[in-house]
Parts: C-alpha cells; structure tokens; sequence
C-alpha cells in the first residue's frame, strides 16, 4: 500500500493527476510476493485548464492504467514492445520514475492470461467502471485503503441516514453494488478494506470523485 500512495502522490505532485495510486502484486512470485506495476491517477495529463471541471480522462484512472500495463508486458514478451505512445488515451506507459522503473523489470511470470490470480492495491476503492476492469481481468484479490461511499464500487454495505424530512431514506454509506461478489456476474474474487492508522497523506472529496 506504501507503493500505491507513492504513485498517487507523484502523479498527484506533478499535476496530472488525483492522489490516487495502483499496485498490482503477484503473490506467487518465486522468492514472494513481487510488484509488477505501479501506476498513479492522470486523469488531467495533458490539460491546459486551470480550473478542473469534470471528471478528467477515465481512462487514465490508476487501476485501469496498472491493467494496461500488465497487458503490454505481456505483449512485450509475445513480440518486441511497441514504442510508448504519448497520445495514448489510456496513458498505459510510465509518467514517474517510480512507474518506470518497476515497469523496465522483467517481474512478470510468463503464459499467464490477463491478470489471473494476481492482486491489486489500491489507495482508494475503485469506481463502478475500474471494479468492472477488476473482474473482467480475473484478478484474484483487490485491497483499497479509502471507502469512496458515493461512487465506489466494491463495497455492499449501505447505510441509510434520514432526509430532512424524515419521511425516507437515502444510501449516504455506500452504493451497496458488490460487485466482488455478485451472483450474476461471471467471475467473483476477494475484496479487503485495508484498515490503517495513519490517514493518506493527500486524501480526496469521497463525494465527487470516481477513482
């Protein structure tokens, strides 16, 4: 998780993008546990306005950057990797030196498919789109540090808090989907709230937005 909220501050720290922060693990690294990716939020890479409106380049979130570039080092090993393109909507090439240099390491076992039975880190849980990437890719385990109760993903619970009129409830805790676990979907994995002590460094407005 100290990895993850490295990446989120660097990219954070050099304006293109929200202090959010993505490591992918792979648990059966030979020697432990290893890092394959690391990847920060830039969602605003390449924005010339001051004033941040909207939600910025979705698909430069962090979670969907670390899967990008799981996928190109398995391309990479397929055929000679292709040369980073910095026009590239899903910004899935290095931004920091941090990124770089766990990404120029050759960590990544070989004949996998997607990212089965690897894990992702995550310094905030993933919105509705990035948890959707999560089972798509086959993941085998996501942990978050921040619940994002109005746009995240994962989490089911929800905890209703009376309106002014006192005559209904509204899900202020959660949007309850699940999405780690649900029944209709094709394929489920494990999802842990990672519980610390110490707040994030730069933390967010869990109201707005989508990481």
């Amino acid at each position: 998780m100290a990895l993850a909220r490295r990446a989120g501050i660097d990219t954070w720290t050099s304006s293109i993008g929200e202090p959010i922060g993505a490591v992918i693990v792979d648990p059966h690294a030979t020697g432990g546990p290893s890092a394959i990716v690391i990847a920060g939020d830039a969602r605003w890479k390449g924005s010339t306005s001051p004033q941040r409106s909207g939600g910025g380049n979705i698909m430069a979130h962090a979670t969907m950057r670390a899967i990008s570039q799981v996928a190109k080092k398995r391309l990479a090993m397929l055929r000679d990797p292709p040369a980073p393109d910095n026009t590239s909507l899903f910004a899935d090439y290095p931004l920091t030196p941090i990124e770089t240099a766990m990404y120029s390491q050759n960590n990544l076992a070989a004949g996998g498919y997607l990212c089965l039975d690897l894990e992702i880190y995550t310094t905030h849980e993933p919105c509705i789109m990035c948890s959707m990437a999560l089972l798509h890719s086959r993941f085998s385990k996501v942990v978050f540090q921040t619940r994002m109760p109005h746009t995240g993903g994962l989490a089911s619970e929800v905890v209703p808090a009376a309106t002014s009129s006192g005559s209904a409830n509204i899900p202020t805790g959660g949007l309850g989907y699940g999405l780690f676990w649900r029944p209709e979907l094709n394929w489920k994995l494990l999802a842990w709230q990672w519980v610390d002590e110490e707040p994030l460094e730069m933390d967010l407005d869990c109201a707005n937005v989508h990481a």
